[in-house]
């Protein structure tokens, strides 16, 4: 768990630096709020998208470290490329190979989590395993704040091999992304997980195909429930630091401590009790508990969400920060162990490797590029783009909530499929 746990942290960290680095990158290339959108979202997720279940059937096929070890050498190599990008297309390039290769560590990471953990506890070990996430966000913004903050004030890092010469946002990319690259010795180490000792069990299994007719209607609720919930909260953590800037006026380094620090308390606070309480309620009989108990968390804590981006005041600002960051970032856990309790074995993977791909179309892709367009497109103000949040975070709930709780109906059903199996 943490060999998972590191490699997680790892590649957050190199996804999210970007966020922090937007005034700089967007002064060098010239670029505006669209574009940035592009490197934010598309740029990294349509590849984490289309390799996502490739490397869950990889994962469920082949091997499950060893494909985790090809992700990771992949994104990390990829992330220090981005530091000798000099124009917008050689970064969207570089930012697409990034998501090509993490795309490989979640599908193949929580197969192994659900093989060694008990089902009843699973949403607290998933949650676990998120927490390293958590932490990589969280140090992207204290870290490349400061960074930033600090190489900026020394004009460089003048006389360094290789880095001589780049530009502040270049280095960071560069520094941030070769220390993961010890993990990928110890990836090798993870356990295969008990499909290897299942063997044929495999092949007992009903066709894949005919698995996801079966389960359309909860695999539908349950992706497109998590799906824009997940659209919030990524939304949040790619334009929040910008908005903080325009509306508050803070240097990015201030932006980095102060968001950065609630980047990683909240999130760990909240998705420890909120996975507690869903393992208690599953264990004691609930089996709607993963998509029941979230809808009733997210109609509480919604409005909040959005009240917050559409005052312009920081307490208002914090208070739907802390829903976001503390009620809704707890989907990960959730919405991962409800979809693993209610697969085979030899389909773990490939539906991981699903559900993480549409997870990032609305939340990588559809969110971030809404934002910076409606903010750019219909109300042609910088200023306006905490109104922009709003607007796309109060459609997401709106969304979301009638489809968890219809799904909750299809997860019982599917619960006791599951558990007809074992």
């Amino acid at each position: 768990m943490a060999i998972l746990f590191l490699c997680f942290a790892f590649s957050m960290l190199d996804r999210q630096i970007l966020a922090i680095l937007g005034t700089p990158i967007k002064s060098d290339l010239e670029i505006g709020d669209f574009q940035f959108s592009l490197l934010l979202g598309p740029a990294f997720a349509v590849s984490y998208i289309l390799f996502g279940v490739p490397f869950g059937y990889l994962a469920d096929t082949w091997s499950r470290p060893k494909t985790i070890v090809i992700g990771l050498v992949t994104w990390m190599v990829a992330t220090a490329a981005c530091g000798f990008a000099g124009s917008f297309a050689a970064l969207f390039v570089f930012r697409a190979l990034v998501g090509a290769g993490e795309a490989a560590l979640s599908p193949a990471a929580h197969a192994i989590i659900a093989e060694n953990v008990p089902r009843e506890r699973l949403s607290l070990a998933v949650t676990v395993y998120n927490w390293g996430a958590t932490l990589g966000i969280g140090l992207s913004m204290i870290l490349g704040g400061l960074a930033l903050d600090q190489i900026t004030r020394a004009g460089g890092v003048g006389g360094v091999p290789f880095l001589d010469g780049l530009a502040p946002w270049q280095i960071i990319f560069i520094l941030m992304a070769l220390p993961g690259l010890a993990l990928a010795p110890l990836a090798l180490m993870l356990p295969e997980g008990a499909r290897r000792k299942a063997g044929a069990s495999a092949a007992a299994e009903e066709p894949f195909g005919a698995f996801l007719r079966k389960r359309r209607w909860f695999l539908i609720c349950h992706f497109v429930g998590f799906g824009l919930s997940n659209l919030v909260v990524s939304s949040t953590l790619v334009w929040a630091p910008q908005y903080m800037e325009r509306a508050f006026g803070l240097a990015p380094s201030e932006v980095g401590l102060t968001f950065g620090i609630v980047a990683i308390a909240c999130p760990i606070a909240g998705s420890f009790l909120v996975s507690m309480v869903i393992d208690w309620l599953f264990k004691r009989g609930m089996r709607d508990a993963h998509m029941r108990a979230y809808f009733w968390m997210l109609a509480i804590g919604g409005p909040f969400a959005c009240a917050g981006f559409f005052i312009a005041d920081p307490f208002y600002f914090w208070l739907g920060i802390g829903v976001i960051m503390t009620v809704m970032n707890s989907i990960f856990g959730v919405a991962v162990a409800g979809l693993q309790i209610t697969t085979p074995t030899a389909f773990r993977a490939r539906l991981s490797g699903a559900l993480v791909s549409f997870v990032n179309i609305t939340g990588a892709i559809i969110g971030p590029v809404l934002i910076g367009a409606i903010a750019e497109f219909v109300f042609r103000d910088e200023s306006k783009l905490g109104a922009a949040l709003g607007l796309v975070t109060t459609a997401s709930i709106v969304i979301a909530l009638p489809m968890l709780w219809f799904g909750a109906r299809f997860m019982r059903q599917a619960v006791d499929d599951q558990l007809g199996r074992v």
